[in-house]
């Protein structure tokens, strides 16, 4: 693929970035010295190289550095490997250790003009990255627009992240627009987790098994800091419910939620029935599957509280996908680390209960 081929890529992946994510690489544009504006050409010593960019906005600027600078895409690229992304699907191994000698084989990143989009998972690069090691593929996806009649280039990146202090792999990918699909959207992604992981297992040996965390729901309801907000239950008699806290501060969940409250706040009338509604909830709850639920994590404030939706047996597929929902102060990828450290905080608590 030549350059001006790969900028359409660039050109059309970019403007479907939010304002978050188009802010956050035009941001190191400037700090790269990459890009000029006015503010910081009277503030700071420049390369003479600077691409100035004082009336332009965020996306022509960061599209004006691109088509211009490969030290532009280099970073455009180097970004993907550290992004938020809106979904992951975690697994485990058998033998953690021979999977981190067995990827350092992959190649590390490096920027080159031999630059290459694949229809499938291939040749993937690596990058180092704290306790992690993180394997970047990237798939190309071309439409027409159904309405415009203008073509479409997306650069989908897919990742494989290796936590090597949790030992745990995650896989994380974003949302993918209908148009660039002939199958439902849902079935792609589970297509594409299949993909990599038949592609691991064939190239480098590596098995990656679903962690399966429906244990998770029991330990959540013991945490201080994490509460279930929503939830989808199937009952053991057949019956279904989908239930949600709303705008309940004190999250209490509907009908099992307020009865165990009424419960508590009047003990004098139900203390000869208590035992009996205490064992009718119980059952209830551990007699129900959860098709998925949906977490709230708490942060130091309320605006850096992150929401998560647990998605069990992804269409039948034996692992779990957890949905990232956008949040405009905690951005990148410290927010989905952080729910891989939770899982394996309470895969031990679990552990240490049995």
């Amino acid at each position: 693929m030549d350059r001006s081929e790969y900028i359409k890529y660039i050109r059309y992946t970019v403007g479907e970035y939010n304002s978050a994510k188009k802010n956050k690489l035009f941001s190191l544009l400037k700090n790269e010295g990459i890009i000029t504006t006015e503010e910081n050409n009277q503030t700071s010593f420049l390369n003479q190289d600077s691409i100035k960019v004082d009336k332009l906005d965020i996306y022509e600027s960061i599209l004006k550095a691109v088509n211009r600078s490969d030290k532009a895409i280099e970073v455009y690229e180097k970004l993907q490997f550290s992004e938020h992304y809106k979904y992951s699907a975690i697994f485990t191994s058998n033998n953690f250790e021979q999977i981190t000698n067995v990827v350092e084989h992959i190649p590390n990143y490096r920027f080159s003009n031999d630059i290459s989009l694949y229809d499938t998972l291939k040749n993937p690069q690596k990058l180092l990255m704290d306790n992690k090691i993180v394997i970047k593929f990237n798939k190309k996806y071309r439409a027409i627009h159904p309405q415009k009649g203008e073509e479409m280039f997306l650069d989908y990146p897919v990742l494989l992240v290796i936590h090597t202090k949790e030992e745990l792999m995650e896989i994380r990918l974003d949302s993918i627009s209908g148009v660039f699909v002939e199958k439902n959207v849902q079935s792609i992604y589970a297509e594409i987790i299949k993909e990599l992981i038949d592609y691991m297992e064939n190239n480098y040996n590596i098995e990656l098994q679903p962690l399966d965390i429906r244990f998770i729901r029991g330990q959540i309801e013991k945490a201080s800091n994490i509460r279930i907000i929503a939830q989808n239950m199937y009952m053991f008699e057949g019956s279904k419910a989908q239930l949600a806290v709303g705008n309940n501060t004190n999250y209490v969940m509907p009908f099992i939620g307020d009865l165990r409250e009424l419960i508590r706040s009047n003990e004098i009338i139900f203390k000869d029935s208590k035992d009996i509604l205490e064992k009718f909830i119980k059952e209830k709850e551990e007699l129900a599957e959860y098709p998925w639920i949906q977490i709230e994590i708490f942060g130091d404030n309320k605006d850096q509280n992150i929401k998560e939706k647990i998605i069990f047996n992804y269409m039948n597929r034996g692992y779990c996908v957890i949905q990232h929902y956008n949040n405009s102060i905690v951005e990148g990828m410290e927010r989905m680390n952080n729910v891989v450290k939770y899982i394996k905080e309470y895969i031990g608590e679990a552990k240490s209960e049995q």
